[in-house]
């Protein structure tokens, strides 16, 4: 047989193909078996293959076990993270919410939920592939993997596929007795420093965590000062805290003209201007508390002086 067919396929599915799709094509079955016994097909999982030559990638196994789990499954937990950009290993075992009594499937590195929560699991194509909606993503991945939630959360609210209000939203929406998940995501959510206001990166999501971290003093995030949004302006005082990613801040020249200028008008203002890099956010947090702590004891004292508490009685 022509296996051009086949390819053409299953390039466009991640190199994966199922024998229902490879019989409309005019593959028999003892061919296709055939074709799995010389190495021209890879099996998967049940009646799904991987074409001969080609990677097996985290894709190609999430694409491969909704195909064998039938028309209505969806990737889901730490596989759905995975298919939305979250740098999580999750090729296995692959996880699929399969609603109702469609089609059962099990396999090795195959792991098939049927929650009583159906709400939000109609399937949103991504990559190619059938998947949760990244706000039922969140909810359900805390239940297989607590420690992969801030995770998925930063890099879904950074991406802009979701709001942190709708995350809250959605949390009370399926949270439920018993609910697997919602601990983890609630713990995220309480932890998240920057509140409802979208950061412009993970780099500023940093930031605010090596703030609360390092029992730095408050700030406003994203604060608009002398027609300029800043980063982090620290409440109370004239310091502002800049986050510079090197690909933006240092490769594009119009962003470094761009940040020469505001600096220059800020500091002609009064205000006391502090940049930092990625790698010095990420990689020596301790420094950088203490360089935004020094400053702030030099231009903001006040922040650190006990201030005497008034009687509710007093009058002024």
């Amino acid at each position: 047989m022509d296996l051009q067919p086949l390819r053409a396929c299953a390039n466009a599915q991640h190199g994966v193909i199922a024998f229902s799709q490879a019989k409309e094509l005019g593959l028999t079955r003892p061919s296709w078996r055939t074709m799995l016994r010389n190495g021209h097909l890879e099996e998967l999982f049940p009646d799904v293959a991987l074409i001969g030559g080609t990677a097996p990638t985290d894709f190609a196994r999430i694409k491969a076990a909704t195909l064998a789990a039938g028309p209505l499954a969806v990737a889901s937990h730490k596989s759905a993270a995975a298919v939305w950009g979250v740098r999580i290993v999750a090729a296995d075992p692959v996880h699929l919410i399969a609603p109702g009594r469609q089609h059962r499937v099990t396999a090795d590195g195959l792991v098939v939920h049927r929650p009583t929560d159906v709400r939000e699991i109609e399937p949103v194509l991504e990559q190619g592939i059938p998947t949760t909606h990244p706000l039922r993503t969140l909810c359900d991945l805390g239940a297989v993997d607590a420690a992969a939630v801030p995770i998925a959360l930063r890099h879904l609210i950074v991406r802009g596929a979701v709001r942190y209000d709708d995350v809250r939203s959605a949390l009370q929406r399926h949270r439920g007795k018993g609910r697997a998940g919602a601990t983890a995501l609630e713990a995220a959510l309480d932890a998240y420093a920057l509140g409802s206001k979208s950061p412009d990166s993970e780099l500023e999501i940093r930031m605010a965590e090596l703030f609360h971290q390092h029992a730095l003093p408050p700030f406003e995030f994203h604060a608009v000062v002398e027609g300029w949004e800043v980063d982090f302006l620290v409440i109370g005082s004239k310091v502002i805290v800049e986050t510079d990613g090197w690909t933006t801040h240092g490769l594009v020249k119009e962003q470094f003209e761009r940040d020469r200028a505001k600096d220059a008008d800020l500091r002609s203002a009064g205000y006391i201007v502090q940049r930092f890099s990625r790698d010095q956010v990420v990689h020596r947090p301790e420094w950088v508390a203490t360089r935004i702590r020094s400053t702030l004891h030099q231009w903001a004292p006040h922040l650190f002086t006990p201030q005497p508490s008034r009687s509710p009685n007093c009058t002024f």
